[in-house]
């Protein structure tokens, strides 16, 4: 799974926080890879700035990719972001 700026935050979402894919009965860890490009790994700037919170003010909380990395996500932390999920 793969996707570019909010696409690569969804991405991130999507594959890291197990909650997305359970409502459709599919475990996250069995998505063979994730692929996110130039996406937010903290809490997205748009939530920060709908809860009152500058720009410059990083959050890693459940809307925070970073925030779900697991051991069984297989995220290989060798390159910028949140890394690849999947075989590496």
């Amino acid at each position: 799974m793969s996707g570019h700026s909010a696409g690569g935050y969804l991405a991130s979402m999507v594959g890291l926080d197990k909650r997305w894919l359970a409502r459709h009965g599919v475990d996250a860890d069995q998505i063979a890879g994730l692929i996110p490009f130039s996406g937010h790994a903290i809490t997205h700037f748009t939530i920060r700035e709908e809860r009152g919170l500058p720009g410059t003010q990083p959050v890693v909380d459940d809307l925070a990719p970073l925030y779900h990395v697991r051991a069984a996500a297989g995220v290989d932390h060798r390159g910028p972001g949140v890394g690849v999920a999947g075989a590496v």
